[in-house]
């Protein structure tokens, strides 16, 4: 039987961010040989900027540098430096992206690049007079370092979280809330609000950044729709070599049985080795359902198919398991509000 569940001490980060920690350190006075030694960091594993580094060890880094360089507001530093245009797959990806909307997307779906030790989840609100905000949901893996230490690498992610659409357009988010799950610090919120442009609440039971819905269609400077689907596969193919979570694997199974007709859940929990019922409640524990997997993984060969023009809306919609095109055509408006035809000739002329 497959195993889904992963010991939280295995949970990797981006090495990348674990050379922010230390370089950011290192130029604040600290001496970087006793913060390797501190954290346990392999100097080796940091030269391959596209290598993973065990979360725990850079916990202990984030500790480590903390106390070597007496900053209480380190991870608000660090996380202000840094921009979705870093050369890596993930900042690529929301430098392409065609609208705000689809780099938080895929921010959250990508996020396991940077970080497993955190769920992102993103939500896009709602419509009308009394519309929900957009909203990104951090969650830390329990028993992981993030849930441990929270505070440095959260406010770290939440300021790049916070600077993707700046970057992008600009434009500030309208209606920008940050909320945060730990105490409010000690030192005070001046430099959260300098940061952030408002002051955040603290003590939530869930950190979450919130803005209007109507900043997700706004159009990124940088937009490249082909470029941004030729890189989401790409990101698609990292994201599977990670360890996956029970949505990552019933998504691939899925993916994978796309020939013509809709995979079952009864298929899909027999391909992991489990009941129908264990693996509805699996997906459950981590806020999905297995027609909501089923649906993303349409969007996404959806997508896929239309960007790279190969095939004919029909031969999509019988890849997909669709009735006829016309079904195909009314789930991909509900996706993303334009027809297929349209995506198609946006993403071709691009």
């Amino acid at each position: 039987m497959m195993d889904l569940h992963t010991d939280p001490q295995d949970l990797t980060v981006s090495s990348r961010i674990t050379r922010e920690v230390l370089t950011f350190a290192v130029q604040s006075g600290a001496d970087e040989a006793t913060l390797l030694e501190a954290s346990g960091v392999d100097p080796g594993a940091l030269e391959d900027l596209e290598g993973r580094v065990p979360g725990a060890q850079l916990g202990q880094l984030w500790a480590a540098a903390e106390e070597a360089t007496g900053d209480p507001n380190i991870g608000l530093h660090i996380g202000s430096r840094r921009t979705p245009g870093d050369p890596s797959l993930l900042g690529y990806l929301l430098q392409t992206a065609p609208t705000v909307g689809s780099a938080y997307e895929a921010l959250g779906r990508y996020f396991a690049l940077l970080s497993e030790g955190a769920t992102l989840r993103f939500d896009t609100g709602g419509t009308g007079r009394s519309s929900s905000p957009a909203c990104l949901e951090f969650e830390p893996v329990l028993g992981g370092y993030l849930a441990t230490a929270p505070r440095h690498p959260t406010e770290a992610y939440f300021a790049v979280f916070a600077s993707i659409a700046p970057l992008l357009t600009g434009r500030r988010l309208p209606g920008l809330q940050v909320a945060f799950a730990f105490e409010r610090p000690p030192t005070g919120t001046a430099l959260h609000e300098a940061v952030f442009g408002v002051a955040p609440t603290f003590g939530a039971p869930v950190s979450s950044l919130k803005f209007e819905p109507s900043a997700l269609r706004w159009p990124g400077r940088e937009a490249s729709p082909r470029l941004h689907e030729t890189l989401l596969g790409e990101a698609e193919d990292v994201l599977g070599e990670l360890t996956p979570s029970v949505p990552q694997h019933v998504a691939r199974v899925v993916a994978d049985r796309f020939r013509g007709g809709v995979p079952t859940l009864g298929e899909v929990s027999a391909s992991l080795a489990m009941s129908q019922r264990t693996l509805q409640r699996n997906l459950e524990s981590e806020g999905t359902t297995f027609l909501e997997v089923v649906d993303a993984v349409r969007r996404r060969l959806a997508l896929a198919h239309l960007a790279s023009g190969a095939l004919t809306l029909h031969e999509i919609s019988f890849l997909l398991g669709y009735s006829d095109p016309s079904a195909f055509s009314r789930a991909f408006k509900r996706w993303t509000g334009q027809t297929p035809g349209d995506y198609r000739s946006r993403s071709l002329a691009a």
